[in-house]
This record gives structure tokens, sequence and C-alpha cells, in this order.
């Protein structure tokens, strides 16, 4: 009976409802996922553990903000991020955190480069931050009378 229905659909159509449908079953599954790694306890070893490792995979991969996860990229690596004055690694870094309120603000810093600082509201719902730093600003050098200055690369 279901091949009668079917039939009377073009076939670009009956293509198109699978992958909805497929795409459907995939986020409900995911979904599904984060609920249960929600309610497990971690730092036993257990399922708790490897779905928390998965949900932090994608917020790295698909950079959307996980609920429990800070992701903080920057450009050049190696900043070091402060949350509240605290440091918490040098980028990139993606770890599960729990943060100390909902409005937090989060510093990055790195030698020869302006820091900076970005303030979140709603801290728990997960945190995405991905920041070019830009050299630091200061006073240029005055060269000595009598000679040139170096010319830049």
């Amino acid at each position: 009976q279901w091949q009668q229905v079917n039939q009377g659909f073009p076939q670009p159509l009956r293509r198109g409802l699978r992958l909805v449908g497929g795409l459907v079953i995939a986020g409900a599954t995911f979904a599904a996922l984060l609920l249960v790694a929600s309610a497990m306890p971690r730092g036993h070893g257990g399922a708790g553990d490897l779905l928390g490792e998965v949900t932090t995979g994608f917020s790295k991969v698909a950079g959307v903000p996980t609920p429990g996860v800070l992701h903080v990229e920057s450009r050049p690596a190696g900043a070091r991020v402060l949350v509240e004055g605290t440091t918490l690694g040098r980028t990139p870094l993606l770890r599960r955190w729990d943060p100390p309120s909902d409005r937090v603000t989060i510093r990055i810093e790195r030698r020869g480069y302006e820091p900076v600082e970005r303030v979140v509201e709603d801290a728990r719902a997960g945190i995405v931050i991905d920041v070019s730093l830009l050299p630091a600003s200061g006073p240029l050098p005055i060269p000595e009378e009598g000679t040139t200055p170096a010319a830049s690369p």
C-alpha cells in the first residue's frame, strides 16, 4: 500500500521528503543525546563523560554555543583566557565549565597585543568567542638625529 501512495509523487519530491525525514531524525537523535548527557554524572569515566565529549566536540565543529562549554579561539593562538580574573587556559581553549554566574567578563590577552574583553550575559547557555588580536599600540620610536629609520618589511 505504501508503494501505491509513494508512486503518486514525482521522483525529486520523494528524494526531498526522504532527505528532510533523515534530517529530522538526526536532529531528534542529537537533542536526545544532549538531554542524556546533561543528566548523567561526569568525572567517573562513564557514559556521561563520553556524551559530554561528543557535545563538546559538536561545539568546536559547528561553532555553536553548547551549555556548559567554553570555546575560545584567537589569532594569533596562545592568548591567555581569563574569566572574572581567573586564568582558565590559553587559546585555542575548548573545555567544559560551570560559569560562576549568568553574567561573566572574559578577557583574552597576549603579550604584544591589545587585550580583548567580552561581557557575556547568558554564560550558562555556553560561550563561543573567536577574536583577532590587534598589535599593541604605543608610542612610535623616534630615530636619533643623523640616523635614518629602519625600513619596514
